[in-house]
């Protein structure tokens, strides 16, 4: 009887000891975790699990996982753990979480090196893929997103640096140099380029949140944004080219009648006029992208999610068409698109 309660509680305290993904190794301040509906005192040697949301407030909060990688919260960060798995035979797993607020610094562990593919790290605004390096991640109230490329200091040797990718759905930047940052603003705007940050070690990130934004770093937002617009101007000035040759194409198309024809006939004697009957073709061509024309009016047509967008105008109307679906904002130029500007927004 003994020896089979013993078993039981062995299966249990194993059960628990696996279930968890890692455990608070520092705290300094205030720090809970959110557990499905339950709240936890953050302590240390505290288990943590896959879901778990750990948020300090006055104070910082570091969690080692069982594979050794590292992630400290400064004062005021909240931090979601989303997925850990890990086999300690192979030295692969699987390791995805969200920071949301605050600043989380990351130390690569052994999973980071043995499939590094499966390391994801997101924030409100941007995805990070981290190829054996450390790095550290600012998010303020907005979700805007400072992300720097640390070096991993293991404890015999120089430091490492490997890489870091940040991306979203506008576009990807990929750095290689410690202390190299890029800024996110939204989910819509391009990682910025990369920038060398003016640190000599690691105390200008991990001490306290980043409240100020670097000026490097904001002047890399501007010159990202100034290039965006003019790829924007080179394709409209392309469009206009590609309108102009099309108009042209329609105009050199155009049918011309044929005379009628007149046969005589000697007897008896009448004459026969067969006339041919001219067809004029009033073509339907793309004027420009997204519109299609009837020979007199331009037809803009946009499917979304939520229904199809038309709007008809003068097939010489010279305007800009700004559409907002659940998709996402798109600008259709017709003509030279600078004399009217049309707004239209799906609810």
């Amino acid at each position: 009887m003994k020896t089979t309660a013993i078993l039981i509680i062995a299966v249990f305290l194993c059960s628990e000891l696996f279930g968890y993904a890692g455990k608070l190794t520092e705290v300094t301040g205030p720090t809970q975790i959110t557990r499905n509906k339950s709240k936890i005192e953050g302590k240390v040697d505290v288990g943590v699990e896959m879901n778990d949301t750990l948020e300090t407030l006055k104070g910082k909060a570091g969690i080692t996982f069982e594979d050794g990688t590292k992630v400290m919260c400064t004062e005021f960060s909240k931090l979601t753990i989303d997925e850990f798995v890990y086999d300690p035979s192979s030295g692969k797993g699987k390791l995805a979480m969200k920071a949301t607020l605050g600043t989380v610094r990351y130390a690569s562990g052994l999973i980071a090196k043995n499939s590094r593919e499966d390391i994801k790290v997101k924030t409100p605004t941007a995805s990070v893929s981290v190829r054996g390096t450390d790095f550290a991640m600012s998010v303020d109230e907005l979700g805007r997103s400072l992300i720097i490329l640390l070096p991993s200091l293991p404890t015999a040797g120089p430091p490492v640096v490997g890489s870091i990718t940040v991306s979203n759905a506008a576009g990807v930047v990929t750095m290689t140099k410690a202390f190299q940052a890029t800024f996110v603003s939204t989910t819509g705007d391009k990682p910025s380029a990369p920038v060398l940050l003016n640190f000599a070690d690691e105390s200008g990130v991990n001490s306290s949140l980043l409240l100020d934004t670097p000026k490097s770093v904001v002047q890399a937002v501007k010159e990202t944004k100034k290039e965006i617009k003019n790829e924007e101007e080179v394709e409209e000035k392309k469009e206009e080219v590609k309108i102009i040759k099309q108009q042209e194409a329609i105009k050199e198309k155009e049918p011309v009648q044929a005379p009628a024809q007149v046969e005589v006939k000697e007897e008896p004697p009448k004459v026969t006029v067969e006339p041919i009957t001219a067809t004029i073709v009033v073509p339907t061509v793309t004027v420009n992208n997204g519109f299609t024309t009837d020979g007199v009016n331009a037809i803009l047509t946009v499917n979304s999610m939520k229904g199809t967008i038309v709007y008809k105008v003068k097939a010489d109307t010279n305007a800009t068409f700004t559409i907002t679906t659940v998709e996402g904002t798109t600008q259709y130029p017709l003509n030279f698109g600078d004399k009217l500007r049309v707004n239209i927004i799906q609810k």
